[in-house]
């Protein structure tokens, strides 16, 4: 049990880090578009108070479109910290089960598993006795 144990521990482990890799790619994208909307905001307010009156159309569709990109970088960042937090549930979830106590018949299928694994690939030696090479039969086959 300790082989699959260990195996969903990695798999876990694995998709925990790629989950916080992509959040903190959205967060970056956001905090990036974030500041070019607020620096847009701002010149768009210093160019109307220099004209003395509302900008023009392109300046405003330019400062909407800019506020667009940062709502939809903002969504992002919210469902990846989601996924972030629903995959660190998990994890912590497999991590709870390494304080559990389990029976040595759970050590003998990772045994099993292992033994059929090696026959797979050729390694496993074939036993000359025949109790083994009846036991083998019966595990195996």
């Amino acid at each position: 049990m300790m082989l699959l144990f260990g195996l969903l521990r990695s798999i876990s482990a694995l998709l925990r880090r790629v989950v916080e890799w992509k959040h903190n790619r959205a967060q970056n994208a956001y905090e990036v578009t974030e500041t070019a909307f607020r620096d847009l905001g701002t010149s768009c307010k210093t160019d109307e108070v220099a004209l003395g009156r509302p900008l023009d159309y392109a300046q405003q569709l330019r400062l909407l479109k800019a506020y667009e990109r940062r709502e939809v970088a903002r969504d992002r960042w919210v469902a990846a910290a989601e996924r972030m937090n629903r995959g660190k549930n998990v994890d912590g979830t497999v991590r709870s089960f390494s304080s559990m106590r389990l029976p040595y018949t759970f050590g003998l299928i990772d045994m099993a598993f292992i033994m059929r694994v090696l026959d797979n690939l050729g390694i496993m030696p074939r036993f000359e006795q025949p109790i083994l090479e009846r036991l083998y039969a019966i595990l195996f086959n």
